[in-house]
């Protein structure tokens, strides 16, 4: 079996990336925090009970606003001292650097349910995210003295299948295909936006059967490579479709951040494969030993 320090490097690489990504966006681009905290349906009791005021001078106070803004930033200040302990962590240091990547880990499943909400409570949205919520939480559990390598293959191929199967729910136009998603199409490729339609549904599918085969022994190997492959480009796809040579310092800015979190889709399935590869080399020695 692959051994644990490699596992751990692997999770800390996508924990990491994960919460850098999302600690620039969150620092630099802000996050959805005013879908929840502008609701109005949902929070006037709160606000009538609580804040002694009319929900209009809630919703209009610079002061709430300029406390809202603070909150996204310590969220992500928080996001990189989660990425900084996940750098150093180990079961020596754990009891006290697990803690900023606890932290890290609930507020990525918060943004989760945040994008889920700014967007009509398509639940997809959060599943789609499924890899970058549990990654930190993997990396927690690696670094514990006694762990299940079953129970932790499972998480591992469950987090991949539930992104695949959300990215797909919206490429095959179960739910609307985000316009963002043929843009980037459109401008990866040079074509019209009808083979971009055509190029996401057929992606869509292909989303579907990696969800499936990748908890199929015999096949699982194709699927995730497939899976490494889609997950690293439709990453880096996030640069090359919005790379403009006059102002390339402004491109990476604007971009580095979603190439940056999203490369764990590529990581996380590498990091199964190579963990399967290593098991069938170690299952052929064993049955040549016994051979022998």
């Amino acid at each position: 079996m692959l051994k644990q320090i490699h596992i751990i490097f692997y999770l800390k690489l996508a924990a990491v990336v994960v919460f850098v990504g999302r600690g620039y966006q969150y620092l630099f681009f802000g996050a959805p925090f005013r879908s929840l905290l502008w609701d109005e349906s949902l929070l006037q009791p709160i606000v009538d009970t609580f804040f002694n005021s009319s929900w209009n001078e809630y919703a209009t106070s610079i002061k709430v606003d300029k406390w809202i803004s603070f909150s996204i930033m310590i969220n992500g200040i928080v996001l990189f001292l989660g990425a900084l302990a996940s750098v150093f962590i180990k079961e020596s240091n754990r009891k006290f650097l697990k803690f900023p990547i606890l932290l890290g880990g609930i507020s990525l499943g918060f943004l989760a349910f945040l994008t889920m909400k700014e967007n009509s409570y398509q639940v997809a949205q959060f599943f789609e995210l499924s890899i970058q919520i549990g990654v930190p939480f993997l990396l927690l559990y690696v670094t514990r003295p006694n762990m299940s390598f079953q129970f932790f293959m499972i998480v591992l191929k469950l987090l991949v299948s539930l992104t695949f199967i959300a990215h797909g729910l919206y490429a095959i136009g179960y739910y609307e295909i985000p316009g963002h998603f043929i843009d980037m199409t459109i401008n990866s490729f040079g074509i019209t936006e009808n083979r971009a339609v055509l190029i996401m549904k057929i992606a869509g599918t292909l989303d579907f059967l990696v969800a499936i085969l990748i908890f199929i022994p015999k096949v699982s190997k194709y699927a995730l490579i497939y899976a490494v492959i889609w997950g690293t480009l439709t990453a880096l796809a996030r640069f090359v479709a919005a790379y403009n040579p006059q102002f390339i310092a402004a491109s990476f800015h604007q971009t580095v951040y979603l190439v940056c979190y999203r490369l764990s889709h590529g990581i996380i399935p590498l990091l199964i494969l190579v963990i399967q590869k290593k098991q069938a080399q170690k299952e052929r020695r064993n049955l040549k030993l016994n051979f022998l």
